[in-house]
């Protein structure tokens, strides 16, 4: 690997629409859905990054073919081809999907809350063989009954083949 460090731009334009420096994109959800979600734990919003998924393909290629010192360690398990922790900080591409897409948005709405602030995120690129069934316990330094997660797939998926399941109700 020929290991970079800092901060790394991969030259990747916004989707059609966006600009650096303008308001966040929105997408207002329904009352139904964010109840729905406080009910269950969980909720699946079909194509609401619908815009984003090749601008983040392009990025996560960039990402791979340009490995940041980060993530070499969590690379070498052999799980997935590439993984990058806290990618946002150190990729001016991750940084701009969470500052410009309407994630924010949904995530605040979900969360009934006037803003939201990153915490983690994890690119996983390539997955070689699956895991088993799991729980994700990574919520960072924050209290778990006000931490939001989120699931972005740039790539079709199915359960059994890449998809996450909830359990319903588990986040109480």
């Amino acid at each position: 690997w020929n290991v970079q460090f800092g901060v790394q731009d991969p030259g990747v334009s916004l989707p059609a629409g966006v600009e650096r420096g303008a308001a966040p994109q929105r997408l207002e959800l329904s009352w139904e859905q964010v109840s729905r979600f406080q009910e269950d734990g969980f909720i699946l919003i079909p194509g609401a990054m619908r815009q984003w998924v090749e601008y983040l393909r392009e990025v996560a290629d960039y990402q791979v073919e340009n490995p940041h010192s980060l993530a070499i360690n969590a690379s070498r398990s052999g799980s997935y081809e590439y993984i990058h922790i806290n990618c946002w900080m150190t990729n001016d591409g991750i940084r701009d999907f969470f500052y410009f897409s309407p994630l924010g948005h949904l995530l605040a709405q979900l969360g009934q809350a006037e803003e939201v602030r990153i915490s983690t995120d994890n690119l996983l690129v390539n997955p070689k063989r699956c895991f088993g069934w799991h729980q994700d316990n990574q919520t960072g330094p924050i209290d778990s009954d006000i931490a939001l997660r989120f699931w972005a797939s740039m790539d079709p998926c199915s359960p059994g083949a890449g998809a996450p399941e909830y359990v319903l109700g588990s986040h109480r």
